[in-house]
Order: structure tokens, then sequence, then C-alpha cells
């Protein structure tokens, strides 16, 4: 007990202190000389929730960022103050984004191209299958911020098909078992309300995954997570059988 103990703070030291180099560079095809570009890098997931903004500024229609990273893969998105984005998987080592933008266009980041790399094409693949489901099932709804401005918000209202848009989507994953990123999408969905109910579901996803992603100090903590669930469960429907509540139980 006292081993698993020792090796359980190593691994969230590591977790803490481990820090990935990364370095993110791009293009827009359309001059924007001088214009202040801003990179977020963000994790609003784990139980170690960060969000890290940098910025540069645009020269001759390239841009440059470059630090450390405490994932191989995280998510991020580029910015201007104007609101206009672009999300993607930053993952560490070197990342390209193209910008195939025009004077024309009303969108900065009109015809980006996300970095070449595993995270990314898996990250689009779950972008296409939510637009489909969107563009059938979809509304939009009128979202009032804090300093009273109205803006419109993607919204799905159907809980059965965010859960058929969602299980689509992890079976994604099940072709991608040695990517870092298969790990963070198990873990985002569990925030989920609807998915925490089908915890084992995704547990089942998770050993599926390489040992060496599932060993990974984020890996050992979304197990945590979930077995903390399925135990509260289990103590809930003990508790409720024992009051003479009717439980049922998967046969």
């Amino acid at each position: 007990m006292k081993k698993l103990y020792c090796c359980l703070l190593l691994s969230v030291y590591n977790y803490c202190v481990s820090q990935d180099k990364y370095i993110l560079e791009g293009k827009f095809k359309s001059v924007m000389e001088n214009r202040v570009l801003y990179l977020e890098i963000y994790d609003n997931y784990s139980l170690n929730k960060y969000s890290k903004i940098d910025s540069c500024i645009i020269k001759r229609g390239h841009f440059l960022f470059s630090g450390e990273i405490n994932k191989r893969s995280n998510d991020a998105k580029l910015f201007f103050s104007n609101g206009e984005n672009f999300r993607f998987i930053l993952d560490s080592g070197k990342s390209v984004i193209p910008i195939e933008n025009s004077s024309e266009s009303s969108n900065s980041f009109n015809n980006a191209k996300r970095p070449a790399t595993i995270s990314n094409e898996i990250f689009t693949k779950h972008e296409n299958i939510y637009k489909l489901y969107f563009d059938k099932y979809g509304k939009y709804l009128e979202i009032v911020s804090n300093d009273g401005k109205v803006k419109l918000d993607k919204v799905i209202d159907n809980v059965k098909k965010i859960t058929e848009l969602r299980n689509k989507q992890i079976e994604i994953i099940k072709n991608y078992p040695s990517s870092y990123y298969s790990l963070i999408f198990l873990y985002k969905t569990l925030q989920i309300e609807i998915f925490r109910k089908d915890t084992a579901l995704l547990l089942k996803r998770f050993n599926e995954l390489d040992d060496n992603i599932k060993n990974e100090p984020l890996g050992l903590e979304f197990q945590e997570v979930c077995n903390k669930i399925l135990l509260t469960d289990y103590e809930s429907n003990t508790v409720r059988s024992a009051s003479g509540f009717k439980v049922k139980t998967k046969k």
C-alpha cells in the first residue's frame, strides 16, 4: 500500500513539473502587418485546469509562438481581439498552420488548415460529425454576456442526439489507441453529465488504449476519477436498496 501511495505521488509530481516544448508557426496569405495575434492553450476537463495566453505581432504575414506545455497534446486556439478564432490541437514539437485567407474575406482564418498531426486528424473528424448533427438537429440560441451583448451560440438541444453524436465520436478513437488526444477526448467526455452515467463504457474504451498512454499521469488520473464515480454510484445504489427501493442492475 505504501509503495502504491509513493507511485501515485510520483505520478502527480511528474504531471505538474514535466514540460514539453512546442513551436507553432504559420503564415496568412493576405498580409496583416502588425496585427496582434493571440494563442490560448487550455485544459478545461482535468483536475489540473489551466489557461495560458501568449501573443505575437504578425510580420509580413508570418507568426511564431514557442514555449512549454505540460502535456503532449493540448486544446488550443488562435484568436484576434475582435473575437475571430481558430481551434486546433497543439502537440509538442513543431506545428505549422497555413492560412489561405484573402483580403476580401470577412474571416481572417478563412481556409486555415490545422497542423498535420494525428491529434488534429481526430479533432477534424470529430468536428465533421458534429457539423453533420448540428446541420440536422442543431439550433441557434441567443446568449446574453455579462456586458449585455447578445450573441448566437450553437446548441443541439436533444439528449438522445447528443448521446448518439458523442458515441460516434468515441468510436473513432478506437482507431487511434496510440494517440494522446484519444485519452484527452475520453476525459472531456467524462465531464458531460449524461456520460458520467456511462463511466464503465468510457473506462472500457480507455482500456483499449496503448499501455504507454494509459500509464501517462493523465491516464492514471482518468482511471482514478472513473473509479471514484463508479464507487459513488455503487454506494448510492446500495443505500437506496437498503432503504427499500428497487434498484435495477445490469445482467
